[in-house]
């Protein structure tokens, strides 16, 4: 997810993570250890994961730049592959 968000640095694309059910602090202990810039939203009351349906981690929703959801993906994905890129290249402006 690191390698994609820099990699799409000069677009208009914004990468969110999103912590639920997890601690916090080892959240931003473990992305201090990956150098990792990503913003993280903390979901303590669990609101935006019932709204957004989530059955289990990591799951990743691509919204576009109106705010529609265009894709659920569950469980892990090589975000760094071309294929990958071309997904979220294909949803922006």
């Amino acid at each position: 997810m690191e390698a994609l968000n820099r990699s799409l640095d000069s677009v208009p694309f914004q990468m969110l993570t999103i912590l639920n059910n997890d601690d916090p602090a080892q959240a931003d202990t473990f992305l201090r250890k990956l150098n990792s810039n990503l913003p993280v939203l903390v979901d303590a009351d669990g609101r935006t994961a019932a709204a957004y349906g989530i059955t289990g981690v990591p799951e990743t929703f691509i919204i576009d730049a109106k705010g529609i959801l265009r894709k659920k993906i569950i469980g892990g994905h090589d975000w760094n592959s071309q294929p990958a890129k071309d997904l979220i290249k294909s949803y922006l402006p």
